[in-house]
C-alpha cells in the first residue's frame, strides 16, 4: 500500500512538472508581454521574455520593481492607480484599459492592458497582458487635431457651408448658413435642403444634388429663402471633398445681395 501511495505521489509530481513545463513554454512563446502579479500585494512575480524585450528591462529588474518603473507618473498612470486596476480585476475577473507608460529610454508609450484573475500552480494570481498601441494613439490624436482644425475653419467661415454625404444627407452645417436663412444649425440639419430654396431655384438644387452623387463640381446662382420670407440671391459652389476618409460634397453658399 505504501509503495502504491508513493507511486501515485511520484506520478502526481511528474504530472505537475509536465503541466508547469507546458505553462512555461506557452508563457515564453507568447507574442505579447505577460506579467504575473501576486494576488495580495500586486507585486510582479513573473514575466515572460517578450515583456523584457518590449519594456527594455531584464527579468531580474522587473521582478524587483513595481509597475511604477514603466508608468508615466501622472495620477491616472501611477503605482496607486495600477493597484486599483488589479483590485478591480480581482473583483470582476477581468478588466481592460489603456496605460500611459515610460519606456526604459525615457520615451512615453501607450499600452492596451488586459488584467485577468487566474489560478497558477494552486495559487491565485492576476495576469497582465499588454500590447503597444502608441501608433494607433498617435493616429487618433492627429485625427482629433485635424477634426478640431476643420471645425474651427468650418465654423469661422463667413460663407454658408453645407456638407453632404454621397447619399444626399446634410451631415454638417455652419452657423453662417443658418444665419443666412434665419434659423438655427439644428433646424437646418433636420430640414430637407429644399426648405431653404426659392421655388425658382429648385432646378439648381436638383443639379447640385446630382453632383453630390457624381462627385463633380457645381456652380450656379439662385435664391435662398430667409425665415422672414425674404429671397436672398446667392452664389453656390459645390466641390467634392474627403471627410473622415470618405467622399463627400461641400456646398459653399455666398450672399451676393450686396455685390
Amino acid at each position: 500500500l505504501l509503495a502504491l501511495l508513493a507511486k501515485e505521489m511520484r506520478d502526481d509530481a511528474a504530472a505537475l512538472r509536465e503541466a508547469e513545463a507546458s505553462y512555461r513554454a506557452i508563457f515564453e512563446a507568447a507574442e505579447d508581454p505577460i506579467f504575473v502579479h501576486d494576488w495580495d500585494s500586486g507585486a510582479i512575480v513573473d514575466v515572460n521574455g517578450k515583456a523584457c524585450e518590449v519594456y527594455g528591462y531584464s527579468r531580474e529588474q522587473l521582478l524587483r520593481s513595481t509597475v511604477g518603473i514603466f508608468s508615466a507618473g501622472a495620477p491616472l498612470y501611477s503605482d496607486a492607480r495600477a493597484l486599483e486596476w488589479i483590485e478591480r480585476a480581482k473583483r470582476e475577473g477581468a478588466v481592460a484599459f489603456e496605460w500611459h507608460r515610460r519606456a526604459a529610454d525615457g520615451s512615453l508609450r501607450w499600452d492596451e492592458v488586459r488584467l485577468k484573475s487566474a489560478l497558477i500552480s494552486g495559487k491565485r494570481r492576476v495576469l497582465a497582458f499588454t500590447r503597444d498601441i502608441t501608433e494607433r494613439k498617435l493616429s487618433e490624436d492627429a485625427l482629433r487635431a485635424s477634426e478640431e482644425q476643420y471645425r474651427s475653419i468650418f465654423n469661422a467661415s463667413t460663407d454658408g457651408l453645407l456638407l453632404f454625404a454621397r447619399d444626399g444627407r446634410v451631415i454638417d452645417v455652419n452657423p453662417a448658413f443658418a444665419a443666412l436663412v434665419g434659423t438655427s444649425v439644428v433646424d437646418v440639419m433636420h430640414s430637407p435642403p429644399r426648405t431653404f430654396v426659392a421655388p425658382q431655384s429648385e432646378e439648381n438644387l436638383r443639379k447640385l444634388m446630382a453632383t453630390v452623387l457624381s462627385g463633380e463640381l457645381f456652380e450656379a446662382e439662385g435664391l435662398v429663402v430667409h425665415r422672414d420670407g425674404r429671397r436672398i440671391p446667392v452664389s453656390v459652389r459645390g466641390v467634392p471633398v474627403v471627410y473622415r476618409g470618405d467622399a463627400h460634397h461641400l456646398a459653399i453658399v455666398r450672399d451676393i445681395s450686396r455685390h
